[in-house]
């Protein structure tokens, strides 16, 4: 229960940031607690990314994710993921995405 009190306080602390516009301060925190991270946390870095226009962050998260995390991803990290691609105008990446969802279901 102490880690899950612990995610949860990075996550807060995450938003928090981001709610502020200080996305990089939030991505910092997320690099600051590997051992914490959870779905909330991977999806509040994904949005830091998004604000800050940091893409190829993202895609590293994305990347780790999809090694460090068992198939399929939640519906909310690709749900989340989906808007990281469309965003950047990636969309052959959003469509790929999308469509892995939409078979998942």
């Amino acid at each position: 229960q102490q880690q899950q009190m612990n995610s949860t306080s990075v996550c807060s602390m995450m938003q928090t940031f981001i709610h502020h516009e200080q996305c990089p301060q939030a991505l910092h925190l997320y690099d600051a607690h590997v051992a914490l991270h959870d779905h909330v946390c991977h999806l509040l870095a994904l949005k830091a990314c998004i604000l800050s226009d940091a893409f190829e962050r993202g895609q590293r998260i994305h990347q780790q994710l999809l090694l460090s995390l068992p198939p399929p991803l939640s519906i909310e990290l690709q749900t989340t993921l989906i808007d990281f691609y469309g965003h950047f105008a990636h969309l052959t990446d959003a469509i790929q995405l999308f469509e892995q969802c939409a078979f998942e279901v």
